[in-house]
């Protein structure tokens, strides 16, 4: 069972919007509740997050190729 945890987060001005676009790229669109169809940026956190668990090298080496850290 997940239980909802909700950030309250800072954000650069165009931040928000870059990482809808990226959902919505990857596929991340929400199936329920009153966002039905539109990019949901915790689901594609959430498979960050899994995929870190997953694989945490490969993701940890991929961020810092695409972030040049």
């Amino acid at each position: 069972m997940s239980k909802d945890i909700r950030l309250g987060l800072r954000l650069e001005n165009d931040t928000l919007s870059a990482l809808r676009e990226l959902a919505a790229a990857l596929g991340f669109i929400s199936a329920t509740g009153r966002h039905i169809g539109k990019p949901s940026v915790s689901a594609m956190i959430d498979a960050l997050a899994e995929a870190y668990r997953v694989r945490p090298e490969a993701m940890v080496e991929a961020l810092r190729d695409l972030t040049c850290r």
